[in-house]
């Protein structure tokens, strides 16, 4: 779930003229800045997500839909590995388990970010 951003969209038949506000919640908690029918979530809680609108009429409707994320890591990387050839630590080794089906970029980088 890293980098990753969820897009939830709320589908109504209502003219959007006829909106007067769409609120969006995170569990009971408003997410603040969030006032149309589409929202991006970076911040990877589980949770229920509810969609609040109120139309021009003063009437409102709302829908929630259960989100749970799981935020284990399915990889292992080490943090060091010395290619000196001593035979400790010389092979560097991804290890990761059947979630993952594909390393899109993988990059190695000295001490000093080179």
């Amino acid at each position: 779930m890293i980098n990753c951003t969820i897009i939830l969209t709320a589908v109504t038949d209502l003219d959007p003229s006829d909106i007067e506000s769409v609120q969006w919640f995170a569990g009971q908690k408003l997410i603040e800045g969030a006032s149309g029918l589409i929202e991006n979530l970076t911040d990877h809680r589980s949770a229920y997500y509810l969609v609040r609108l109120k139309n021009t009429s003063g009437c409102e409707i709302e829908t929630r839909v259960n989100i749970k994320f799981d935020n284990s890591l399915p990889y292992f990387a080490p943090n060091v590995f010395s290619p000196n050839f001593d035979g400790i630590n010389d092979v560097f080794k991804l290890y990761f388990d059947d979630k993952v089906y594909k390393v899109k970029s993988f990059r190695v980088f000295d001490r000093w970010g080179a």
